[in-house]
């Protein structure tokens, strides 16, 4: 072969290698660019999606932060110091008030519309159970859970003169029915019991209601004891009270409870049919004699010192309402017909019917409610004798 030819041929063989590594070079160039943009283009997507991701996070953590800020606004709500209405009336000089101290609140807008003395020190007696009840309903893991009484505590509030439940030594109760001895027949079995199922002892409780009093801002409420029997350092306001019951009935289990007009505990060896307990307040009333008002809840008490007390909470037209009636002289239906005048006064939807007991007594008359009857001393619906700490 000659040189010539094989040139030829050398110089063709090489050429067409030449353009075959160049295709190959080409294709790599253009796998490598697909690769690339395709990386390029998930890395960008995946970046969509992880911002996207955490628009969802950020709106997810945005709602929660918003929905624990509501809570505590509402929490604050429950706790809120009723501010004085510009219409406020001061019922110092009424005299047909038998009460020394009165708080009205209207509880919908968190307002003070009228008082006597409401900022005075009282002792509340045993409508301290309604922060027992509180503390105690919100610590409880389990309204299951039970207590056995022993004789030695029982005998301490025989001998203290105390309200009681009835229940008995050696008895073991479930956490649901002492809380509904403790406020019904206003029983201090029932609060020492359900003191020591939730801290221990009553010292315990007594300690988380007075944390509780800080955290709701009560300014001038200090507690002794579960039961509300007297101590000169156990005492609140008849504003503070409001505040106490108005808190109170925003729980669903607390509204219960302070709402029943009767209840019958659980079967045990000691009551086989359980004991019928019958509210002190709806013992007296039936919550309608006011027109217009509906008294859902309440709790009354009564010691030496304290005389006669009782929070009540009603509704009327479009609005809720409180009334504290404390220090209140001579028979217990006294607090009980000072609330039904300060229903039938300030509830924006009495009806100006007047309020007739159920023995026919008129204490309120039909029309104007400030021209209200005194109450007379010989009403024939004081006949139950007083109780310590009721």
């Amino acid at each position: 072969m000659s040189n010539r030819n094989y040139d030829r041929r050398y110089s063709s063989t090489r050429s067409r290698k030449s353009r075959r590594r160049k295709k190959k070079l080409a294709a790599i160039r253009n796998f490598t660019v697909i690769a690339v943009v395709t990386v390029v283009g998930l890395f960008v997507l995946m970046s969509c999606n992880g911002k996207d991701d955490n628009k969802k996070n950020t709106k997810k953590v945005t709602e929660t932060t918003s929905e624990q800020v509501t809570e505590t606004t509402e929490e604050e709500k429950k706790a809120k110091r009723p501010e004085v209405s510009e219409n406020y009336q001061d019922l110092s000089m009424d005299a047909s008030l038998v009460s020394n101290n009165v708080a009205v609140i209207d509880a919908t807008n968190h307002k003070l519309i009228a008082g006597k003395n409401p900022d005075a020190r009282i002792y509340p007696a045993s409508m301290t159970k309604v922060m027992t009840l509180i503390v105690a309903v919100e610590n409880l893991q389990d309204l299951n859970q039970t207590y056995t009484f022993n004789a030695q505590e029982l005998d301490d509030l025989f001998r203290q003169q105390a309200s009681v439940a009835g229940f008995l030594a050696d008895e073991t109760v479930n956490a649901k029915d002492l809380l509904y001895g403790l406020v019904l027949p206003s029983g201090a079995d029932g609060a020492i019991g359900i003191a020591k199922v939730v801290a221990g002892s009553e010292q315990g409780l007594v300690d988380l209601m007075n944390k509780k009093c800080e955290e709701m801002g009560l300014k001038d409420t200090h507690f002794m004891n579960t039961s509300g029997l007297h101590d000169p350092n156990h005492y609140t306001t008849a504003v503070e009270m409001g505040m106490i019951m108005d808190y109170a009935m925003q729980n669903e289990t607390c509204a219960e409870i302070l709402s029943a007009v009767d209840y019958t505990t659980a079967p045990t060896p000691q009551h086989p049919e359980g004991i019928k307990l019958y509210g002190t307040m709806f013992k007296r009333i039936y919550g309608n004699e006011v027109p217009g008002v509906q008294i859902k809840a309440g709790k009354t008490g009564y010691t030496i010192e304290a005389s006669h007390t009782l929070a009540s909470y009603a509704t009327s037209g479009s609005k809720n309402y409180i009334a504290v009636t404390a220090a209140t002289t001579g028979s217990y239906w006294n607090s009980i017909y000072d609330d039904f005048k300060l229903y039938s006064r300030f509830c924006e939807g009495y009806t100006g019917e007047g309020v007739t007991l159920r023995s026919g007594e008129v204490i309120v008359p039909k029309g104007d409610p400030s021209q209200i009857a005194q109450i007379a001393e010989t009403s024939p619906e004081t006949t139950d004798e007083n109780v310590a700490a009721q």
